[in-house]
């Protein structure tokens, strides 16, 4: 598998390799490293370094299939076409039920740029929509909070750290219908008061979603 290799030295004790893309390998070695002993070390890795190229070039091609016109992309649990664009910025608005994808002429076959411009919007839309549904349990509850973040995360839809009293929601979550929102807001809220799932903590949330169940139930079942 043919790719270009970066080699960066630096006063660095151990050999670090990161995949730029599928096309780019970077190797960050310490400058005392001779060359047959580097030679050695990327012969030992080609196996893992070709697994991590491909997995790069899927995602490519993935991605290379989506952001283009007909495309269907969710918010609020409403499902809008896609509709591309050049124009003189790079951005998406949602306007007129279609989503609206703007970019540069010489940024149009840039395939991860596509991708970047679209999670921007998604982040920029978070406070907008977390924000007054934190608001509104934290009131409820008579709880306070020192930080909230916001970012893609792939293996759950939330998460509470009650000693830094932080609330941690994945953006991934802007796709789902509102109420599955108020569910996980209330539900990371809650471990505020009860760290763990335990009988306590679900007849809290019980109390005040007394349909959380079925709530629950739904964001299992949500394709995004």
């Amino acid at each position: 598998m043919e790719y270009n290799l970066i080699i960066i030295k630096k006063k660095v004790k151990n050999i670090t390799i990161k995949i730029k893309d599928s096309k780019t390998v970077i190797f960050t070695i310490p400058k005392y490293l001779n060359e047959v002993t580097f030679k050695e070390i990327l012969s030992n890795k080609k196996l893992w370094i070709e697994k991590n190229l491909n997995k790069f070039k899927l995602r490519e091609q993935l991605i290379s299939t989506t952001h283009n016109f007909g495309d269907n992309f969710r918010f609020l649990g409403v499902s809008y076409p896609l509709k591309t664009q050049l124009g003189s910025s790079n951005k998406v608005t949602l306007e007129n039920n279609i989503f609206l994808l703007t970019l540069f002429e010489e940024e149009n076959d840039n395939i991860i740029f596509k991708e970047k411009i679209f999670n921007n919007w998604y982040q920029e839309q978070s406070k907008l929509v977390f924000q007054p549904i934190i608001n509104h349990f934290l009131s409820l509850l008579n709880e306070t909070i020192a930080m909230t973040k916001y970012s893609f995360m792939k293996t759950r839809w939330g998460s509470c750290n009650y000693l830094k009293k932080s609330i941690h929601l994945n953006l991934e979550l802007l796709k789902a219908p509102v109420p599955l929102i108020e569910y996980v807001v209330l539900h990371e809220i809650c471990h505020l008061k009860f760290p763990n799932h335990q009988k306590d903590f679900w007849n809290y949330v019980e109390f005040y979603m007394p349909d959380w169940k079925l709530r629950r139930k739904q964001l299992k079942s949500l394709v995004l």
